[in-house]
């Protein structure tokens, strides 16, 4: 594989403040597939990029990028003694010298291991994270298909492992009748004051304030001196208001009082008109803006820890989702230095 943005080796560990870590592991795929190549084709595409950020005015790569060798795993599943250890250990090491790291899946079940040494990372300290959590579907599933380590069950094998954790989820528009009963069962532990609160907030797309505005506005749903937090009553399962938009993700962000955020970014995020390399493309998902303007503010409020992005299934002659990834990879690491 091919270093990120083919940027020249570095030996001295102490000039290295991101560290890629590849990891092409697709073991529990159902539909579409290809992700095993997804980490190889952001790391051809990112040879590509302009390195200057004009947003931000910077170029990160002068911060110090290297990317390591890959982290190959084989099945993982309900007999694996402790799941994604492999990776785990490589994302320890770079925060033990300091490093970001940026792990490019993959499928999603992969980011396990990755945000359980951020988890660990932070707790020692005595802090508690939160994840940011880009996402088509909820995964928030138990088991799939026998195995809990499948890629449907990342978010709540992230969960169960990492007992303190809070999640907020963006772009969901894809959740099972399972999941929904487990949120409510959820919601019922912080209204019989069991849980203090809801430990996981959704933001599911078809809520976001400006894909709908022209319908329920000629429909009396909006009024004109309320924003899109204000509404009569909230719509989906896990939601703190009907409408939202890059504000109230950061609100919520805030509302759990964490200043360190772990980003993990599933490529199907996206609507799949721009990013249709998936192995289960959703309509009606996230624009680059949107996604890029969330993960910039988080930036200037908190500490980013580490980050994955996965689930690209690489497709012949169709590089843009290639690109579109690469770069989203590159915004994340200059959101990190900020």
């Amino acid at each position: 594989m091919k270093n990120f943005g083919g940027f020249n080796e570095i030996n001295d560990e102490k000039k290295i403040s991101t560290l890629i870590i590849p990891c092409p592991y697709e073991e529990t795929t159902t539909y579409g597939q290809g992700t095993a190549n997804g980490p190889e084709a952001i790391l051809e595409a990112s040879q590509e990029l302009e390195f200057w950020d004009d947003e931000l005015e910077l170029d990160p790569s002068e911060l110090g990028i290297k990317t390591r060798e890959p982290v190959k795993l084989a099945l993982q599943d309900a007999n694996t003694e402790k799941p994604f250890a492999e990776l785990e250990q490589a994302c320890t090491k770079a925060y033990e010298a300091g490093q970001f790291p940026l792990v490019l899946g993959g499928e999603h079940s992969l980011s396990l291991g990755a945000v359980r040494a951020a988890y660990n990372k932070v707790r020692a300290e005595g802090r508690d994270l939160t994840l940011l959590h880009f996402d088509a579907h909820a995964d928030l599933r138990s088991e799939y298909e026998g195995n809990p380590y499948n890629h449907a069950c990342a978010i709540y094998s992230i969960f169960k492992a990492c007992p303190r954790i809070k999640i907020v989820s963006v772009g969901i528009r894809n959740i099972s009748k399972g999941e929904c009963d487990w949120l409510k069962s959820m919601e019922k532990q912080v209204n019989d004051h069991i849980l203090e609160e809801m430990p996981i907030t959704i933001f599911y797309a078809r809520d976001e304030y400006h894909k709908t505005f022209g319908y329920r506005s000629a429909n009396k749903e909006f009024k004109d001196d309320l924003g899109a937090q204000i509404s009569s009553k909230k719509l989906s399962l896990a939601a703190n208001h009907k409408y939202w938009n890059s504000k109230d993700v950061l609100d919520t962000l805030k509302g759990y009082h964490n200043n360190d955020v772990y980003i993990t970014f599933d490529l199907d995020g996206f609507d799949s008109g721009i990013m249709p390399s998936t192995g289960t493309p959703e309509p009606g998902g996230l624009d680059w803006y949107t996604a890029t303007n969330i993960i910039r503010e988080t930036s200037h409020s908190f500490n980013i820890v580490g980050a994955d992005v996965v689930e690209l299934a690489p497709r012949q002659h169709n590089h843009a989702p290639d690109f579109l990834a690469a770069k989203l990879c590159y915004k994340i690491i200059a959101a990190a230095n900020l």
